[in-house]
């Protein structure tokens, strides 16, 4: 009887990794796009989801209006050089604001969990900050056939969910 307990008990282990794993997919299908992690123009907009090509135009209008950017050329010519296929993709830009440039930010994990797209962003806070803002993005091309909702987690907490058009 005692060994049934050890081979029962792993048994289970098992099959909980394994409905663990089918809900947990690959994200592999998301594009991230090469804009600068760090950036004061970020500071002009919030999280988004850019879903075609008329509102990225305006978006990119709107950009080049804004004060405070230091590497504004940078972050439209990735967003250019992405190619986005409007048609499959949206754009969702997701940013994080932090009252000291000291806090490391990191764009951590994507992980699909059914129609949604976990991003996980991890934050340190320094013991001594430095008590300027800094403003980061993350860009993803995400495929509208396979994403309803983009979920952020900061720290292993909600933080907000874009909504993407119906597919």
């Amino acid at each position: 009887m005692s060994i049934l307990r050890p081979v029962s008990c792993a048994a289970i282990l098992a099959v909980l990794a394994l409905v663990a794993a089918s809900q947990a997919q690959d994200a592999k299908d998301v594009r991230r796009i090469p804009i600068p992690h760090r950036e004061h123009g970020y500071g002009n907009f919030k999280s988004q989801v850019i879903a075609t090509q008329e509102q990225l135009d305006a978006f990119l209008k709107a950009v080049e209006k804004q004060p405070g950017w230091n590497k504004r050329g940078d972050f439209v010519q990735a967003l250019q050089k992405a190619k986005l296929d409007f048609a499959t993709e949206a754009l969702v830009l997701i940013r994080q604001t932090e009252g000291s440039g000291s806090n490391k930010v990191t764009f951590a994990s994507l992980e699909m969990k059914r129609d949604k797209l976990i991003c996980a962003i991890e934050r340190k806070v320094a013991e001594i900050g430095t008590a300027d803002i800094a403003d980061y993005c993350l860009a993803l091309a995400v495929p509208k056939k396979r994403v309803a909702q983009v979920e952020v987690i900061v720290n292993e907490k909600q933080s907000e969910t874009l909504k993407l058009e119906a597919k």
